[in-house]
């Protein structure tokens, strides 16, 4: 199988990579007004000099002022410029072959006066570049009224699971999410609750990075995200205020706010909101316990029914200064952080079977759990442009993470006949974990002859800290629980610096980086004296190879490799608790895991996008459960390094048009996922799985929006685990005001089929589970800006994966 892939693939991009037919140029520039302040959405167009034909045309890029005009041929041409409050610009040029020339364009205001204009441009809602695919959202259908996770479920290549709300790009976990270019510091449900404080009106595009090269951390085989926001270009203040409320089985809210206020030099921006919700999950959950020298003998079977009920509050909140101290010289302080607090009571029966399918005992469990959670982190930015082809920046980081989680767990048997306790177990925990991160790195940019030179340096330093505390109920008293109670520290430093080559071959751009970093760690078990102590230093090389075929077809091939350090929680041995028959557990000598990833996307008219891809991820690391022993009724699960895992992947946006009043959104999603066998999973899991997410934007008169979207996931292999297929279908009506609010309506799961089931098989054990959540609800929020501005030309001008890692 993975041999007809191959060579599929090899057939694609064989093509690609012939010998170009003609030697044309480039022609590249910014643009500045007379305070050599960058002008960005100006109109751009290249006409030919015999005639004023125009050629091409573009739009300035927001922030920079820069413009690209690629695979033109040698002659004589002008450049034409105009942008409203300034007069209109030519430059005369000659292009020789090959060549890539580059020109900068000073506008100068214009007399007349503005008053009471709005200045927009349009770009296309996709973008192929060297190295990202771009999803724009300023200024198009999702310009209002959805949040960051909306957002991204309608974006190339990204699945946003349901149920865990993790995100995966390209059919690949353990993607990396930014915020203007930094680190959100933030995982899982946290992540999750953090973006959807980002409503689109404050967005203004979103990049993919399916590949990173070298000037990225290597952590994180799933690529990186990167939300880039709307900060003031003109003076004035504006902001954001959104509220909602949800019904259902359950209640939630959300309320928040985001500003931006810039005055001259300054830009000042922030953001606040806070979540509540008020849920709950059910779980159906079957061991069957088979004989180690017969596995078709079942000897004990659990069901197991858990309901879990809890409330959940959250705050996040974010404040920070861009100062542009001169044309050149930038600096930023950004703050950070994120509080959050569950409170959960779950109630499990666990019905206990001989191997004769005759109920034995009922073991009834009560976990009441207190979760508090708070991270901080702060980061001071510098940027500076040496001259027009030199730039340097520098940025430090601290960040802080402590969370404190209690545990009161009761177990008790009863017999069939009979709801009198005969006995059990009392538990309770306190599980603190604190984490403290330091990160300091540099970069710099130059041209080197007609290419560009990167390079860089980072620093990182991590010291955690947990104290497991565990308490029996003897006697009528608590007394210290040895057996369970753990003491665990782990520190780690890794150094990286990178260098990174981008120039053009005829018509092809292409793109060499080497990164190398070193890495130490060393994990103390204080309770039992084990330490475990590792140093190893990797290479990970890049390349990325870009044509633009012509203006409505380009091609992009990337290879790259990457590194999956376990998280933080995942290295703990810290014992939680489902039942005194079920418990899960941190690994301490788990090993980072390596993906190899060569990718091939192609894009038709900046709006079609295509990829096809194959990784290997060597030492995968996956959740197994196992038996304590051959003849233990205990199971424990952990995180655990399996063999390789082989991957296929094709994906594809195909965003339709079928009317004025009906667009369709498809990304579709097909891989081959293969799990190689080995002696803790003693399976090869193997199987195809595609995911197909649609969605339908209806435009009637007066700003009206219904919507219509759902997704379906076939069944799916995950490390020992086989989940079978779901779906869910949602329906929405969206109103937006002009100058006013965006009001928006949304019923979620309307079936109520949304649901996780799986399976796995083990020599000695089969495991059956079902879980759903709360998915079926009925949401209203509400969007509304507010803000002035004075009417000028406008002006607007990045850390470490160590974060990425927290749970």
């Amino acid at each position: 199988m993975r041999n007809t892939i191959l060579k599929i693939l090899i057939a694609v991009v064989l093509p690609f990579t012939s010998a170009m037919a003609q030697k044309s140029g480039t022609v590249t520039g910014h643009l500045f007004d007379g305070q050599q302040k960058p002008v960005e959405f100006a109109s751009v167009h290249l006409l030919a000099a015999k005639d004023s034909a125009m050629v091409t045309g573009t739009m300035s890029e927001i922030n920079t002022g820069a413009f690209t005009f690629k695979n033109i041929a040698p002659g004589n041409y002008i450049v034409r410029v105009s942008y409203i409050g300034y007069d209109r610009q030519f430059k005369n040029i000659a292009l020789q072959q090959g060549e890539t020339l580059n020109i900068d364009i000073k506008l100068n205001a214009s007399v007349k006066a503005l008053a009471g204009v709005v200045i927009s441009g349009k770009r296309p809602l996709i973008e192929a570049k060297s190295d990202r695919i771009v999803f724009n959202i300023s200024n198009t259908v999702f310009g209002s009224g959805y949040d960051a996770i909306q957002l991204l479920e309608k974006a190339p290549g990204i699945y946003v699971n349901p149920q865990s709300e993790s995100i995966s790009l390209n059919g690949k976990q353990g993607t990396t999410v930014m915020v203007d270019g930094k680190k959100t510091y933030l995982a899982g449900s946290d992540l999750a609750a953090f973006l959807k404080s980002f409503q689109s009106n404050t967005i203004d595009k979103i990049e993919i990075i399916s590949n990173p090269g070298a000037k990225y951390d290597a952590q994180g085989g799933g690529g990186i995200i990167n939300i880039i926001t709307k900060k003031a270009s003109l003076d004035g203040t504006t902001g954001t205020i959104n509220a909602g409320v949800a019904v259902g089985q359950s209640k939630r809210t959300n309320e928040g706010f985001s500003i931006n206020h810039k005055s001259g030099k300054v830009i000042i921006y922030g953001g606040y909101n806070f979540s509540y919700r008020n849920s709950r999950s059910k779980e159906q959950l079957e061991l069957d316990y088979l004989n180690p020298q017969n596995a078709n003998e079942v000897t004990n079977i659990h069901n197991s029914y858990t309901y879990s009920p809890y409330k959940t509050y959250a705050h996040n909140y974010r404040v920070g200064l861009d100062f542009n101290a001169s044309p050149k010289t930038a600096f930023n302080i950004l703050f950070t952080g994120f509080n959050f607090k569950k409170n959960l009571y779950a109630y499990s029966n666990t019905n206990i079977l001989q191997a004769a399918n005759v109920v034995d005992s009922v073991l009834n469990n009560n976990t009441f759990t207190k979760d508090n959670k708070h991270q901080y982190s702060g980061n001071l930015s510098f940027k500076h442009s040496i001259d027009s082809t030199k730039i340097i920046t520098a940025e430090v980081n601290y960040s802080a993470y402590n969370s404190s989680q209690f545990n009161n767990i009761e177990n008790t048997y009863t017999i069939p006949g009979s709801a009198v306790p005969i006995g059990g177990l009392d538990l309770r925990n306190n599980l603190p974990t604190k984490i403290n991160i330091w990160v300091a790195k540099t970069d710099y940019e130059q041209s080197l002859g007609k290419g560009k030179l990167e390079a860089g340096l980072k620093f990182s330093t991590v010291n955690t800290d947990n104290n497991a505390q565990y308490e029996l109920f003897n006697n009528n008293q608590w007394v210290n629980d040895p057996t369970r109670s753990n003491y665990f520290k782990y520190k780690e430093s890794i150094s990286a610096g990178y260098a990174v080559y981008s120039n053009k071959l005829g018509t092809y751009e292409y793109k060499l980086g080497l990164r190398g970093e070193l890495t130490n760690s060393d994990g103390n078990l204080v309770t039992t004296q084990n330490v475990v102590k590792r140093q190893y230093f990797n290479l990970f090389p890049s390349l990325i190879l870009s044509k633009d075929i012509n203006k409505d077809n380009s091609l992009n091939l990337s290879y790259s490799r990457r590194i999956n350090r376990p998280s933080y929680q995942d290295l703990n041995p810290f014992i939680y608790f489902m039942d005194i028959y079920t418990y899960s557990q941190g690994n301490p000598f788990l090993k980072p895991e390596y993906t190899n990833t060569i990718d091939l996307t192609y894009t038709l008219k900046n709006t079609y996008v295509a990829s096809a891809g194959y990784s290997v991820t060597s030492s995968t690391i996956n959740y197994v459960t196992q038996r304590e022993t051959d003849d233990s009724r205990i199971t424990r699960i952990s995180a655990q390094n399996l063999k390789n895992l082989y991957q296929y992947y094709i994906n594809f946006t195909i965003p339709i048009e079928v009317a004025k009043w009906l667009s369709i959104y498809n990304n579709i999603n097909i891989s081959h996922l293969e799990y190689q066998k080995n002696d803790v999973s003693q399976i090869t899991n193997s199987g195809f799985y595609g995911v197909y997410g649609i969605s339908n934007y209806f435009k009637l008169p007066d700003h009206w929006q219904p919507q219509l979207s759902g997704y379906f996931q076939s069944s799916m292999p995950s490390g020992i685990y086989h989940y079978s297929p779901q779906y869910q279908v949602t329906l929405g009506l969206q109103k937006s005001f002009d100058k006013g609010p965006t009001l928006r309506l949304t019923y979620n799961d309307v079936f109520k089929s949304a649901r996780a089931k799986s399976v796995a098989v083990l020599p000695d054990l089969i495991t059956r589970d079902v879980y759903r959540w709360d998915s079926n609800f009925l949401q209203f929020s509400i969007s509304y800006p507010f803000g002035s501005k004075k009417i000028k030309p406008s002006n607007k001008n990045s850390a470490g994966d160590e974060q990425s890692r927290i749970k």
